[in-house]
């Protein structure tokens, strides 16, 4: 199966620019093009722009994604640096999560808080 830019960037919710933009910023792998040279997407295609949409939203660098891009495309003699990579960014995806779930459970007592002040000011001020 194999899709156009147009198809990928529907399917993944992604600008066709955004796509041209990986491709050209060493972030995709070269996509295979037909004999017009529109660029036609495989599944492994489609793997990557998966794993580049993840990292990139949980804050890996552009540059960071290059070079682990570039290590996987050297083969079997990058999987330690590709493994400490991937661990690293585990880790400080960990310290993310963190911090949201600390930063959630204030907004959650904020939230309790004004739904007793709501129920106050609904009874006239009783309680």
């Amino acid at each position: 199966m194999t899709l156009t830019i147009k198809q990928v960037a529907n399917k993944m919710d992604l600008t066709i620019s955004t796509i041209r933009y990986y491709e050209k910023e060493g972030l995709l792998p070269p996509v295979k093009r037909d004999g017009a040279g529109n660029r036609m997407f495989g599944e492994e295609d489609i793997e990557w722009l998966n794993l580049i949409c993840c990292l990139r939203n949980t804050g890996m660098p552009v540059r960071k994604i290059k070079k682990f891009v570039a290590w996987s495309l050297e083969g079997d003699g990058t999987l330690t640096e590709r493994i400490q990579m991937l661990e690293e960014h585990r880790d400080s995806v960990d310290e993310q999560l963190e911090t949201l779930t600390h930063y959630k459970h204030s907004i959650e007592w904020k939230i309790n808080f004004h739904k007793e002040l709501k129920k106050k000011y609904e009874n006239g001020g009783k309680e």
